[in-house]
């Protein structure tokens, strides 16, 4: 299995993630109008149009949902990245082999032969 052992790499590939699953939606912006209210020709009820934005809508409206979707964007994208680093440490990530170590000088206990630390004599 491969690794990605940089963090910085790992924090790169997490950021191009977010920008590949956002690219698509950059100034894709839909939204609502009503063009009529209701009426006895509608039966009672109000006619909706969906359009992009800024084609059949007021300039307000536009940087509500500019606004809106950039909350949207400023809130998810982070998660996304984090999710992503967060999958990439945990399957990808470095390995940490597990080692007794000494107490006192914290050196690799491997192969001994009597329960005393080679380096400074502590007694295991």
């Amino acid at each position: 299995m491969w690794q990605i052992r940089s963090v910085w790499l790992r924090s790169v590939v997490s950021i191009l993630a977010v920008i590949l699953l956002y690219w698509p939606f950059a100034g894709y912006l839909w939204t609502m109008y009503q063009i009529a209210g209701p009426s006895a020709a509608t039966g009672g009820n109000p006619v909706w149009v969906s359009s992009p934005v800024g084609v059949l809508t007021a300039p307000l409206t536009h940087l509500t949902w500019r606004y809106a979707f950039g909350l949207t964007q400023a809130v998810f994208s982070p998660l996304v990245a984090i999710a992503v680093f967060t999958l990439l440490t945990r399957f990808a990530g470095p390995t940490q082999e597990r080692q007794t170590r000494c107490r006192r000088c914290r050196s690799v206990l491997r192969g001994l032969t009597q329960p005393i630390c080679p380096v400074c004599g502590e007694t295991i």
